[in-house]
C-alpha cells in the first residue's frame, strides 16, 4: 500500500515548529548518507528504484542496451531478476509491492503502444489484468497486503475506476450519477478505495467506495472545485486536494467525513497533500517547500529551501523528500540527513522509506547514468 503507513510523532512536531510556523532556524551542516548501488543484469546501461516493502524487497526499472525500461525485482539481499514481459511488450514498470512480494505495474505494446496492467507474483508468475473491453490505456494505482489493487480503464469516452480482486477478477466501480470519468488512487488493508469521479456536470469530485461498491462523495471546502483524493490510512482518513481562488489546496478528510484545509504559509500560495498516517497526519508541499500538517491542524515547515517537498513517511516518524537536486531525510524530531547521490555524481531522489526506515530511490554516478540505490 503505497500511501504513509506511519504516525508522525506529535511531540516531534511540536519540537520542530516555531511561533508563527516561521521557518525552522538554520542548523549545524547536515549528516549525509551515503547510498549502496542495487545490482542490475548484466547489460542493463541503468536503472531505478521506486518501492521498497517490509521485508525490504525492492522493484524499479533497468534499462537495456537498447534503451527498453524493464520492471525488476531486488531480494532482501539485492539479488536482482527481470519480470517477465508478455508476448509483444517491450516496456515494463512495477507500480506498488506488498509484503507478500507480489508485484503490480504495467507494460507496454510494442504493436499499438497501449497499457495494459499486470502482475507478478512472488515466485515471478506474470497475470495479465483485465481492463475495459475494448481498452488501450489501463493504469494501476495502489496494491494492498491482502492482494487487492486498484487504478482506471479507458476505452473510447470512458474513464473507469477499477479494482483488482485477489483471484485477479476485475470490478468495474460506480461513478457519481451521471459521470463518464473517474479513477482510483489508493486502496487501504481494509480495502476501501478513494479516488475521484465527475458528475453529470463534468465537475471533480473526491469520492469514496466501501468494500460493497458504494460510492459517497466526500464534499470539499468553500470555494472549492475540481477536487480529489489521493490516499487513504487504516482508520479510513483521507488526503486529497481542491482548487480554490486560484491555487491549489491541499485536505484531509476524517474517517467520519468532515474535511479540512490544509493551510500554506501564506494566503497567497497553495499546498499540496501527498501522503497520509496513521494519526491522520499530512506530509506534502506548502508554498512549494516541505511541509507537515499534525492531526490537529498545525503546518509545520521542515526547514528546506524553494522547490523542496516532503513524500512519505514511516512508522518511527522518519520522512524522506527532497530538496532542490538532492534526497532528504527528516527524523521524528525534525533533524535532517542528506541521501547522497554516487560518488561523482550530483542529484539524488528518495522513492519510499520502510518501516525499518531503509529508503530507495535513484542517484547519479559519475558517469552520468542514473542508478537505483538504498541508504
Amino acid at each position: 500500500m503505497r500511501i504513509s503507513r506511519v504516525p508522525l510523532c506529535l511531540a516531534a512536531i511540536a519540537a520542530v515548529a516555531v511561533a508563527g510556523l516561521a521557518e525552522v532556524p538554520a542548523a549545524a551542516a547536515p549528516t549525509v548518507l551515503q547510498p549502496t548501488e542495487l545490482a542490475v543484469p548484466a547489460g542493463s546501461t541503468g536503472s531505478r528504484g521506486y518501492w521498497i516493502n517490509e521485508l525490504g524487497t525492492v522493484v524499479g526499472t533497468v534499462f537495456t542496451a537498447d534503451q527498453q525500461m524493464h520492471a525488476v525485482r531486488w531480494s532482501s539481499t539485492g539479488t536482482p531478476t527481470e519480470l517477465s514481459l508478455p508476448a509483444g511488450a517491450d516496456l515494463s514498470s512495477p507500480v506498488d509491492i506488498n509484503d507478500s512480494n507480489t508485484v503490480v505495474g504495467y507494460v507496454q505494446q510494442t504493436s499499438d503502444l497501449s497499457l495494459h496492467v499486470v502482475r507478478w507474483a512472488a515466485n515471478g508468475a506474470r497475470t495479465d489484468l483485465a481492463g475495459l473491453p475494448g481498452s488501450t490505456y489501463t493504469q494501476v494505482t495502489d496494491l494492498n497486503n491482502a492482494g487487492t489493487a486498484v487504478g482506471w480503464s479507458s476505452a473510447g469516452n470512458e474513464l473507469r475506476p477499477l479494482r483488482w480482486n485477489p483471484d485477479g477478477s476485475a470490478t468495474v466501480l460506480n461513478l457519481l450519477p451521471g459521470g463518464s470519468v473517474g479513477t482510483a488512487e489508493a486502496v487501504n488493508e481494509n480495502g476501501t478505495i478513494v479516488g475521484a469521479s465527475r458528475d453529470a456536470d463534468g465537475v471533480r469530485h473526491a469520492v469514496r467506495w466501501s468494500t460493497d461498491g458504494t460510492i459517497t462523495d466526500l464534499g470539499t471546502v468553500a470555494g472549492g472545485s475540481e477536487t480529489g483524493a489521493i490516499a487513504i490510512n487504516g482508520r479510513g482518513a483521507v488526503a486529497g486536494g481542491t482548487v480554490a481562488g486560484g491555487l491549489e489546496r491541499g485536505l484531509r478528510w476524517s474517517a467520519g467525513g468532515a474535511v479540512t484545509e490544509l493551510p500554506s504559509f501564506t494566503e497567497f500560495s497553495g499546498s499540496q497533500a501527498i501522503a497520509i498516517d496513521e494519526r491522520g497526519v499530512v506530509v506534502g508541499r506548502a508554498d512549494g517547500r516541505a511541509a507537515a500538517w499534525s492531526a490537529a491542524g498545525r503546518l509545520v515547515d521542515l526547514g528546506a529551501g524553494f522547490q523542496s517537498g516532503a513524500l512519505d513517511i514511516n512508522r518511527g516518524g522518519v520522512i524522506i523528500g527532497f530538496d532542490g537536486d538532492l534526497a532528504v531525510r527528516w527524523d521524528a524530531f525534525g533533524t535532517r540527513a542528506d541521501l547522497a547521490p554516487l560518488p561523482g555524481g550530483t542529484t539524488s531522489s528518495a522513492q519510499d522509506v520502510n518501516n525499518r526506515g531503509a529508503i530507495v530511490g535513484s542517484a547519479r554516478a559519475g558517469d552520468g547514468s542514473t542508478r537505483a540505490v538504498r541508504w
